[in-house]
């Protein structure tokens, strides 16, 4: 097996679709520069991976690559304690489900988190397996359920629903369940539990001030480590829950790459899961097609450590890409997904990418699913029927 792949590939993509994405970007595949990418079963000094022992090795040395290079770490969990708990338990849907609202405060010396959870799960003994996954602008924007209390931290803001500020309103109730088709998922058989990210971590560069990084007083992480620096925390909550059976870990377009970094750190998750995740997420960004490191870097400077950033209108020169993170979820379970029209997101990086993460996969067990749907950036009830069919499949 050669320590590199190069990749030189043509796809046309339609005037149409092309118009849908920010102007002053490459979205013309016969632009994309022939690039190499280091194959997930080979080191850096060219020893091929043939068996677990050796890929658990490659597996820790490329998790410390991606935490030197794009991530940054949270320091050791073990300084951060969970020193509080509070859950309200209900019957709701006409006895069809039980929902949990939960309280989970985390100090770190004199200082305290609040992390507040929204869970739905089958009536029964159980145990459920779980999906666990963020939101942007507070739980009560998943459901129209009045009695899911309205985010108290910072929220994004979003007009759409009404909540021009970064102020949670009750005009927002229920405006993005079009993503959280709750009661199809907790009919399925399956539990499913999510908090607001700005609850861990705001998301504006406030100088890592607040949220987790206001917690811990350290700089040497971004926020995408930080957001799944929560989602690993209340993965260990749920598993000693009795009702838990196992947890899956999804996100959607930022929540995703955060879910990826996540899924891809943490063995306890038993399925990761993307959802247009683009750069930094799912996508390959040698390739340089729609969000490039430099737009991403400029609009969102807290998102990822300095390191990263001066791989600017450098992405040939990474020593990595993202393929390696998906493949460091293997053996377990991996599903990606893309839209066709999100250009933006790069939808044929993410696929390349889930392929090229692939050969992990059929070494050492677990499985890669993927579909691309038709439509933007969103994710909407015909993804979680695919999501939840490979689940039925492959997870349960």
């Amino acid at each position: 097996m050669k320590p590199l792949l190069r990749i030189c590939l043509i796809i046309l993509l339609s005037k149409g679709v092309m118009a849908q994405a920010p102007s002053g970007y490459n979205y013309d595949e016969s632009k994309v520069p022939s690039f190499q990418l280091r194959s997930p079963l080979v080191t850096k000094d060219g020893r091929e991976v043939t068996d677990r022992a050796a890929w658990n090795s490659q597996r820790q040395t490329l998790l410390k690559e991606f935490e030197a290079t794009v991530y940054g770490a949270v320091p050791e969990q073990a300084d951060i304690q969970l020193s509080g708990v509070e859950v309200e338990e209900s019957l709701v849907w006409n006895g069809k489900a039980v929902r949990d609202l939960t309280e989970l405060t985390y100090t770190y010396k004199d200082r305290e988190l609040r992390l507040n959870l929204l869970s739905y799960r089958p009536v029964g003994e159980g145990p459920f397996p779980v999906f666990l996954g963020m939101n942007f602008s507070g739980n009560q924007t998943t459901t129209t359920d009045p009695a899911v209390p309205l985010s108290r931290n910072w929220v994004m803001k979003n007009p759409e629903i009404g909540m021009p500020t970064n102020v949670a309103t009750e005009a927002s109730r229920g405006g993005r369940s079009m993503r959280w088709p709750l009661e199809l998922m907790v009919e399925r058989g399956y539990a499913v539990c999510t908090l607001c990210y700005g609850d861990v971590d705001p998301d504006f560069d406030d100088g890592f001030e607040n949220g987790l990084h206001g917690l811990v007083r350290s700089k040497e992480f971004g926020s995408i480590a930080a957001w799944a620096w929560g989602l690993r925390e209340v993965r260990g909550y749920l598993q000693q829950l009795p009702w838990t059976d196992r947890v899956a870990v999804f996100g959607h377009s930022r929540l995703g790459k955060a879910a990826l970094w996540a899924g891809a750190s943490d063995p306890e998750f038993s399925l990761v899961i993307s959802n247009n995740s683009g750069c930094g997420g799912a996508a390959l960004s040698k390739r340089q097609v729609g969000e490039t490191l430099k737009a991403i870097n400029d609009r969102f400077p807290h998102w990822f450590v300095e390191a990263f950033h001066t791989y600017n209108e450098r992405e040939l020169e990474l020593p990595l890409d993202q393929h390696l993170l998906m493949a460091c979820v293997a053996p377990r379970l991996l599903y990606v997904t893309s839209a066709s029209e999100d250009l933006w997101a790069d939808p044929k990086g993410e696929q390349l990418a889930t392929e090229f993460a692939r050969p992990a996969f059929e070494l050492l067990g677990g499985r890669v699913g993927y579909h691309m749907r038709p439509g933007r950036h969103n994710m909407l009830e015909f993804d979680w029927k695919r999501i939840l069919d490979f689940a039925d499949a492959h997870w349960r």
